[in-house]
């Protein structure tokens, strides 16, 4: 009686969840319920087919009835926001290009490189230095610093 082997009565129940008649029973179920799964998502797919395609009927429909009205209203012109400042642009180009070359602005002193005339700045100055007198000055810019800094 109390060996390894006992009774091995399983294949013979019917509730056997490993017997070959309960795997087709399981197999049977689930593709029905597969089925039922799509007629449903495929029944709700073509009533929203069915109301996009109203929608699109009746828009259709009254746009129909709308170009009857639309045909007897004047075309419109397009509509220009900016035609004063474009007419005010062109008389500037026209201006600057009947500007003579020598009458025409310096681009360097747009750009903050001044008028490219005068005397240059002491550090491009040549032989001048941050401690050199300044011309019409008693005094140098280095003047001004500690006195461990300063240049005698």
């Amino acid at each position: 009686m109390g060996g390894h082997g006992g009774l091995n009565i399983l294949p013979q129940k019917s509730w056997n969840v490993y017997g070959q008649k309960q795997q087709q029973k399981v197999q049977r179920d689930e593709e029905k319920a597969e089925a039922e799964e799509s007629a449903a998502l495929e029944a709700t797919l073509q009533g929203l087919r069915d109301e996009r395609s109203g929608v699109l009927h009746e828009r259709a429909s009254k746009r129909r009835r709308d170009e009857g009205l639309l045909k007897e209203l004047p075309p419109t012109e397009h509509v220009n926001f900016f035609a004063a400042e474009e007419e005010e642009l062109a008389k500037r180009l026209k201006a600057e290009r009947e500007l003579k070359p020598e009458e025409k602005p310096d681009d360097s002193a747009r750009l903050g490189h001044g008028s490219g005339s005068g005397a240059a700045p002491w550090y491009a100055q040549k032989g001048s230095s941050f401690f050199n007198k300044q011309q019409g000055s008693d005094t140098a810019l280095g003047d001004n610093l500690p006195a461990r800094i300063r240049r005698k």
